[in-house]
């Protein structure tokens, strides 16, 4: 399957889209990109506003996930590296109200997720990837791929 490529998604950071995900088209490029296969799909955007150590920054964005949705559950928060960018990952589950039509408009349904936060240069780059309860981990191996694969364009 043809892959999305290398894609912008805010500042110097590029992401490479893995076999298979497609680029959804976006209204406003300020939020960065969306991926999608099937039913799962992954946004991507550098926040500019973002400030602190991937630890910190993931916090804010599980705040602010909190906030938006019904009911919300993280699990552990794992920090690491990829090369030389500080990494850090949550999964979590999510009852959330679709008020856009993706999962039939007013419906309520259980969604599995992984936000990442990889720290590029200095510049914060948040991935959060969802999809249908248990239908995220037939995508497990391409997100693990495309947050390895966050980095600076050359």
């Amino acid at each position: 399957a043809p892959s999305a490529g290398t894609l912008p998604i805010g500042g110097t950071v590029t992401i490479i889209g893995a076999p298979g995900w497609r680029l959804v088209p976006q209204t406003n490029a300020s939020l960065g990109i969306e991926l999608q296969k099937g039913d799962a799909f992954l946004d991507a955007l550098v926040d500019p506003n973002a400030t602190g150590d991937a630890a910190t920054v993931l916090a804010t964005e599980q705040a602010s996930l909190t906030g938006g949705t019904t009911q919300i559950t993280f699990g552990a928060v794992q920090l690491g590296t990829i090369g030389t960018y500080e990494t850090a990952t949550a999964t979590f589950e999510a009852v959330v109200t679709s008020s856009d039509g993706s999962a039939g408009s007013g419906s309520t349904g259980v969604v599995d997720g992984e936000l990442a936060c990889v720290i590029v240069d200095g510049q914060s780059a948040i991935l959060e990837a969802y999809a249908p309860q248990g239908a995220l981990d037939a995508v497990k191996a391409d997100l693990a791929t495309m947050i390895k694969s966050v980095g600076v364009a050359r």
